[in-house]
């Protein structure tokens, strides 16, 4: 819960700010103990220079000269800050001002709009050079200049995508300095319950980023990882489709699906496929009770070699599917990236997948 107060005087701004304040925290999931100022003694004992203006926790917004919308829109960004209870979900898409990083930010609005969450734009400053204009022009962004077209970028998306209704998805900005290969993992480990989304541009940028992060180095993102392939489109989440090896499950996975689920209202679906219908049969009855008895859980089982082919055919039938996979040692997903699979058409390419620690 986070602890407001509101100081002004009844009037039509003051009860809309209220208002508006209200319906977000709603939307987003966030209590609020609102308390409502009106004696002007207050007003000097805050050291306030005008109202409507607002306490949040211990700190202070007024809004001094500006747009009504933007308060009301920092007023919404400040209570989510606040907001120690892990239960809003913010969604962190390492930004680069590519198009991939653009891809990713679509997905990312669509996902945010259905989990009522925040987007994070994880920016990494390094300086590297730009030749803008031939082979001895030498231009080396500042990194004054890159925070401020990050800050811009933001402004821009929240204006777009808010509007005048102070109801959709709030972006953030996150500019760093250094490697982004370690500024995302430290990342990581300061939001643990945030979603990353990463955007890709080919099967190598796949491979080169989690072989990097969660198999060379040996330290897996902290974080449940959305891979979002060029042109994918987000489409409204229905179920979670999660692909099995075997009858068992990690506690930690099953408490991530039975997550998932229930922020998303999604049907669960583990699929499990077989190279021949004479293999063992898999057995369910355990694993089917490990997840909460809300969820609608069923299971599915498909046969043939080329798992990865049976998957994005499976996906293209299935639009309303999110496919989940599990990164770990000798896990399925890093079947995926064996050699043998990389030159084959793949689900990476087409349909973005989810991975689970």
């Amino acid at each position: 819960m986070v602890k407001i107060t509101l100081f002004g005087t009844e009037s039509s701004t003051y009860e809309f700010v209220k208002m508006k304040v209200k319906e977000n925290a709603q939307k987003t999931g966030i209590d609020l103990d609102l308390t409502e100022v009106y004696d002007p003694s207050e007003f000097i004992n805050n050291n306030l220079q005008c109202i409507p203006a607002m306490k949040i926790e211990d700190d202070i917004l007024e809004r001094g000269n500006k747009n009504l919308q933007d308060y009301i829109r920092e007023l919404h960004m400040e209570i989510v800050k606040k907001e120690k209870t892990n239960k809003v979900r913010n969604i962190i898409v390492p930004h680069d001002f590519s198009e991939k990083s653009e891809n990713a930010i679509l997905y990312a609005y669509g996902l945010a709009e259905q989990l009522g969450s925040t987007i994070t734009l994880l920016h990494v400053y390094h300086p590297s050079p730009d030749y803008t204009v031939g082979s001895d022009t030498l231009k080396i962004t500042s990194e004054k200049e890159k925070q401020q077209q990050l800050d811009n970028y933001v402004s821009n998306l929240n204006k777009q995508w808010v509007g005048d209704i102070g109801s959709q998805p709030l972006v953030y900005a996150d500019f760093r300095i250094g490697l982004a290969y370690d500024e995302i993992l430290k990342k990581s480990k300061e939001e643990p319950e945030s979603i990353f989304i990463i955007g890709t541009r080919s099967h190598s940028a796949i491979k080169k980023y989690l072989g990097s992060v969660s198999i060379d180095s040996g330290q897996a993102l902290e974080n449940t990882t959305l891979i979002v392939p060029p042109e994918a489109e987000f489409k409204k989440i229905y179920n979670i489709v999660h692909c099995v090896e075997t009858s068992k499950l990690s506690n930690k996975v099953i408490e991530q699906l039975n997550k998932l689920c229930v922020l998303l209202k999604a049907d669960l679906q583990l699929l499990h496929i077989s190279e021949n219908k004479n293999n063992d049969v898999f057995h369910t009855d355990n694993i089917l009770k490990c997840f909460d008895k809300d969820i609608n859980v069923s299971f599915t089982e498909l046969y043939g070699e080329d798992k990865i082919t049976i998957l994005n055919n499976f996906a293209k039938k299935h639009e309303d599917a999110l496919l989940s996979l599990e990164r770990g040692k000798k896990s399925f997903f890093q079947k995926l990236l064996h050699k043998s699979f990389t030159k084959q058409m793949s689900i990476r390419s087409e349909n973005p997948f989810i991975i689970l620690n």
